[in-house]
């Protein structure tokens, strides 16, 4: 809080509460994410990506077997 105070020009002589301070940063850069949510969400994403990843493997390892075997069959 003391930082965003002094962020805001907000001395330590002028009383403000911190919900004005919080209000304020609000007002100047939007809705503020908790860290806990930012951390959810980037789980999330991760997860995704490395299901992506599995799926591409698992598919690229299902066409070469595919090949392998057409081409043993065919000798």
């Amino acid at each position: 809080m003391k930082c965003l105070r002094k962020h805001l020009c907000i001395f330590c002589l002028v009383h403000k509460t911190n919900e004005y301070v919080r209000d304020e940063v609000n007002n100047l850069a939007g809705p503020q994410e908790s860290l806990l949510a930012t951390i959810k969400r980037l789980v999330v994403v991760v997860i995704v990506v490395v299901v992506v990843v599995v799926v591409v493997v698992v598919v690229v390892v299902v066409i070469v077997v595919v090949v392998v075997v057409v081409i043993v069959i065919a000798v």
